[in-house]
């Protein structure tokens, strides 16, 4: 596959595909190289996360949010807001991290058909990273909060069932960190097993206990 330094091409790897984003064109090619398919995506700047089959895609800083499913785009959406940061399952559930709002960060949740189910709020603090178990119960927020002397980060674990009818009182599960450990990154893996990188450890989360 031929790239062009001075094209700005962005590159994405999900399912059986390498995809090349270029002037709002997504190209798709096979481990041969053989162009499969293309895509309209208007999107800048992306930031993206693929799992499984799914690959979704938001405008940095923007509005914009796509989600891609093996060779179509499954659904596409305007947010309120910028986006920071966005998630997806193996399943298709895709976490967006917004702020610029009223809010110090917002999440929101969507279902595979792009349906949006709740809004986490949070009011001081900001995210990390975020991620939907695969048994699609449960939202692990990784959060940072900036306000005291030393760096606190937080694990939440959100009820998916309880958010979707009562998001503020929906937290199950909170495992804080020792001051000043930065939380950088989290990741569940088969079994529900919800990995927590630190700057100078990581944690395995598994049934709600550390």
């Amino acid at each position: 596959i031929d790239i062009n330094s001075e094209d700005n091409d962005h590159i994405f790897g999900y399912d059986k595909y390498i995809a090349i984003l270029n002037k709002n064109i997504l190209s798709a090619y096979n481990s041969s190289g053989k162009k499969e398919f293309q895509l309209d995506i208007s999107i800048g700047t992306p930031i993206s996360n693929s799992n499984n089959r799914f690959l979704a895609l938001a405008e940095k800083g923007g509005q914009k949010v796509y989600l891609i499913a093996n060779q179509n785009i499954s659904w596409q959406t305007d947010i309120e807001g910028q986006i920071s940061n966005i998630s997806v399952n193996k399943n298709g559930y895709v976490t967006l991290t917004v702020t610029g709002t009223s809010y110090k960060t917002v999440i929101i949740t969507f279902d595979p058909s792009g349906k949006e189910l709740f809004k986490t709020y949070l009011y001081k603090t900001t995210v990390a990273d975020t991620d939907i178990s695969n048994d699609n119960k449960y939202l692990a927020i990784a959060e940072v909060d900036t306000t005291g002397n030393l760096i606190q980060s937080n694990i939440k674990l959100v009820s998916i069932e309880k958010a979707m009818s009562d998001p503020q009182n929906s937290f199950d599960y909170i495992y804080p960190a020792n001051s000043g450990e930065l939380i950088t990154n989290i990741y569940y893996q088969d079994k529900n097993q919800l990995v927590c990188m630190y700057d100078n450890s990581i944690h395995i989360v598994e049934n709600n206990s550390d």
